[in-house]
């Protein structure tokens, strides 16, 4: 075969369409072409494949230069054609096209960038936005200042003006500005996709000057597609081809009773719970068997399905462990809402698993569910975050996943026994000088940069028998004289890390015998790159880093604030006291680095297992003398005490629930769980159900948090550029699919952007009737109403009531007047108290405050209504809404 340096391209088009065959020897092209005038066609769809077959260097040039490839591949289609059939050949001349399908390399389009300026390429993605049909103009007709036509051919959006009249010799000014458009789709592909549709482009890469009427130019350049192919993804019900073996499969499975179980559980099987929702999905991809009445009412048409709703989370303090062994708060994981991730964390399946968390969660204000485990474990979330229930059925241990607020006092819930660490390299501290003037004294200690075990040794102390003052100019701990044996090893650590010579003064204070030696400090560098430890936590540096730093800093944290007795069979352990509970829960969390289990008792934390006693220990243990000898004993006897199985699950002892607060989950695609707080924590499922759906119902749209259109649920006509567009809104977008928001989504509603979760809870209405369990009537009644903003009682106007009848549980309130009223538990009223809310009824505890209104109506308002419409306003205040 001839090169392209040596043949002209058409020449090696024309070439390609006549002589390519299939597998059965049929020419395919050659057919193609011939079928186009029977047909009306305009277009020649070819295959990439086919050409990338029949000379790869041919195929390559067409994608890096297109705009002279596929000039010359419709020269090559319209000799071709004129061979076929020479007077439609010349009819369709200048419509006549080429169309690329099936480029193999499709380029995501958030990576479309510079490099692919005027290349072809492939983009997958959704139509969401089209404008209305309008002429292109092909060829133009110039009139110059004599009157002589000039006719010049537009190929592309930019008018092209000849340079000058044939018949004259001034030049004509410039051509006018272009027009933009994201994509551009000419001739017979216009129309054949609408806003909804999910489709694969073909097309030439365009960078456009970024300017409008009136502007100046900008360096600022937009990208648009010169489009060539359009395909639109995805069969119809009736284009998909069942074979003998799928239908013998499809009546085998109906035929078993449990098989709508079976069908529901097959949706997105790697996730656990959400039956609902599974049932839903399956329900949209059954969809319906269409009836069309002889009097053109259709019934039972395509399915479609809105999720509303927040997946459950916890608050930002819980401790997560990462796949390393590192301790981060949830909250700290990521900064934004749906944040993509790579970090690893363990599962607490056993052998140290671990999973990658591949996305970020956070929500605005939720209720809150705590529960409390007998060791003194703690999980804040959400009431419909699950972790893992273990119960006994029939002498068998099972796991399941339960909602927190489906938990109830006795229950056991899933724990581990301990975790690995393979850190090793010391956490950057990050602490940086403070900034000072010109002129003044110079900093002339040290700021370590790495949070080393002398450091955490430091740290620990401090936290426990130390202080940073206020102003953070000065810092300094305290020696009892009995473990005065420590201050020669602690003054070390000062010297050595921050360079410092510390003052000590020895003081009796009044009501205690044991004098104390007082360390004192002054640097402001030092103390305030220290302040973290006012807060009598765990330092986040000392979380996050490895086991010698983690066993140094729990030592000294204990040479402060622990203490060790043996006095007998029931008075052994190891104890460590705090304030702040909070406190004691993160070194109850670190201890599982060394596989301790310790119980939380008042405001002390207790290790009272022999085994556990013998970890403690090997790997962390005290620095005084006195407390080691003790320990020493202990030990001793410990290896006599009996052994204990490892606990791998506790028992719940209270439940509570509190005010609302921010809340935070990750997504772990492989494993679906990891550690929060010690517990096995179920992680959210949200974006995998949405990803399992989208596989199955490729045309839904899924939105979540701000990420719905601006046109909202509907869609809506706009005005851009002078162009009236029509922008696909969720349920268009929908279409035959899915639409999926969560609470914080923003709809398009009444000319401004409304949280739907906003919508939800003030009771808009919903236009349905379901089989005559609910009905729905349009009213007019002025109605006793709360006016939010002013915080005042006004008359509204009550212009929809809706009725159905309910099964479950109501809830009965009764007030101080007597007036009892009857609603649903998830009935919205409005609490008094200094901070007024909205919450649900079954939310309501006796003794609460609920807001009413003053007055029904003014003494001289006038209604001219019946008994039957006084009845009705009657029933709206009392058990309905406005």
């Amino acid at each position: 075969m001839a090169t392209l340096a040596t043949r002209k391209l058409s020449e090696q088009f024309e070439e390609f369409l006549k002589t390519v065959t299939n597998k059965s020897g049929e020419y395919v092209y050659r057919s193609s072409i011939s079928q186009l005038a029977g047909s009306g066609g305009k277009s020649l769809v070819v295959e990439y494949e086919d050409l990338l077959r029949y000379d790869d260097e041919l195929a390559k040039r067409l994608l890096e230069e297109p705009d002279k490839t596929l000039e010359s591949f419709r020269t090559a289609a319209f000799e071709t054609l004129r061979s076929e059939s020479p007077s439609y050949a010349d009819h369709v001349a200048r419509l006549l096209a080429v169309r690329i399908k099936g480029i193999p390399d499709r380029v995501p389009l958030r990576k479309v960038d510079t490099s692919h300026i005027d290349k072809m390429i492939a983009v997958s993605g959704m139509v969401v936005r089209s404008s209305e049909l309008r002429p292109l103009m092909t060829e133009a007709a110039f009139v110059c200042e004599k009157g002589d036509l000039t006719y010049q051919k537009q190929d592309d959006m930019l008018m092209k003006k000849p340079l000058m009249c044939e018949t004259c010799d001034s030049e004509l000014p410039a051509g006018q500005l272009p027009q933009f458009f994201d994509v551009n789709a000419e001739g017979d592909i216009v129309n054949s996709a609408r806003p909804g549709d999910r489709v694969v482009l073909t097309g030439v890469m365009r960078a456009v000057p970024d300017y409008s009427t009136g502007q100046l130019k900008m360096r600022l350049f937009r990208s648009q597609i010169d489009c060539n192919h359009i395909e639109v993804i995805g069969k119809e019900p009736e284009q998909v081809q069942i074979t003998r073996d799928d239908e013998a499969l499809i009546r085998s499975v109906a035929s078993r009773p449990d098989a709508y179980q079976k069908l529901i559980a097959s949706i997105a099987p790697a996730i656990t719970g959400h039956e609902p929702e599974r049932e839903a999905i399956l329900l949209l991809l059954a969809g319906g068997v269409a009836t069309h009445l002889p009097d053109g009412t259709k019934l039972r048409g395509d399915i479609n399905v809105l999720f509303v709703g927040d997946p459950g989370c916890l608050v930002a303090d819980e401790r997560v462990v990462l796949g390393n062994g590192a301790i981060v708060k949830i909250g700290q994981v990521g900064n934004e809402h749906l944040q993509p991730l790579n970090v690893q964390v363990l599962t607490g399946e056993g052998g140290g698993r671990r999973a990658m968390a591949t996305k970020f969660h956070m929500y605005r204000s939720h209720r809150i569910v705590e529960i409390l485990t007998e060791s003194g474990k703690s999980i804040k979330g959400t009431p419909n975050h699950p972790l893992l229930r273990v119960r006994n059925e029939n002498g068998r241990m099972v796991r399941s996943w339960h909602r927190l607020d489906r938990f109830k006092v006795g229950d056991r819930v899933a724990v581990v026994t301990g975790f690995p660490c393979t850190i090793r390299e010391f956490v950057r501290t990050n602490f940086v000088a403070v900034e000072r003037h010109k002129f003044g004294p110079k900093f002339n200690a040290r700021l370590p940069d790495r949070m080393t075990p002398q450091l955490a040794a430091f740290c620990g102390y401090v936290l426990g028998d130390g202080w940073i003052s206020n102003d953070s100019q000065r810092f300094g701990f305290v020696v009892a004289e009995p473990e005065l044996d420590i201050m020669p090893m602690l003054l070390s650590v000062v010297k050595e890390v921050f360079g410092l010579e510390p003052n000590i003064s020895r003081r009796v204070t009044k009501g205690r015998k044991v004098p104390l030696h007082y360390v004192h400090m002054s640097n402001k560098d030092i103390a305030a790159n220290l302040s973290f430890l006012r807060q009598k936590r765990v330092p986040d540096m000392v979380l996050r880093s490895g086991n010698s730093v983690v066993s140094s800093f729990l030592t000294w944290l204990y040479e402060a604030d622990g203490s060790v007795f043996a006095k007998g069979r029931d008075s052994r352990a190891i104890s460590l006291k705090a304030r702040d509970i909070e406190l004691l829960r993160d070194v109850q969390v670190l201890l599982l680095r060394f596989g301790i289990h310790s119980r939380i008792v008042g405001n002390a934390l207790l290790i009272r297992r022999g085994e556990d006693m013998s970890r403690f220990a090997k790997h962390i243990g005290f620095a005084s003398a006195k407390k080691k000898a003790i320990l020493k004993s202990l030990n001793a006897d410990a290896q006599n005490f009996g052994r204990v199985h490892r606990q791998r699950s506790e028992r719940i002892v209270s439940i509570s629930r509190h005010g609302p607060a921010d809340v935070y989950d990750i997504e772990v695609p492989d494993g679906h769980r990891f550690i929060a707080n010690g517990t096995i924590s179920h992680n959210t499922a949200k974006s995998e159900m949405l990803k399992f759906a989208a596989q199955v119902a490729p045309r839904g749209l899924f939105a979540s948090g701000r990420g719905s259109t601006a046109a909202g649920l509907s869609a809506a006509v706009i005005r851009e550029k002078n162009v009236f567009m029509l922008e696909a809104g969720v349920v268009v977008l929908a279409d035959q699919g899915i639409a999926c928001l969560t609470g914080d989504s923003e709809i398009y509603l009444g000319g401004s952007l409304t949280p739907i979760e906003t919508l939800w809870e003030r009771g808009v209405p919903l236009a349905v009737s379901a089989s005559g369990e609910r009905e729905l009537r349009s009213i007019y009644a002025q109605v006793p109403s709360f006016e939010q903003k002013g915080k005042k009682d006004v008359r509204g106007v009550a212009r929809r009531i809706s009725r159905k009848y309910l099964s479950g549980k109501v809830v009965e309130l009764t007030f101080s007047s007597g007036l009892k009223l009857k609603v649903t538990p998830e009935h919205m009223v409005r609490r008094h108290t200094v901070n007024p809310r909205w919450i649900r009824a079954d939310e309501l505890r006796e003794g609460d405050l609920v807001k009413t209104v003053g007055s029904f109506f003014g003494p001289n308002l006038r209604l001219a209504i019946s008994d039957r419409q006084a009845y009705f306003l009657g029933s709206v205040y009392g058990d309905g809404y406005v």
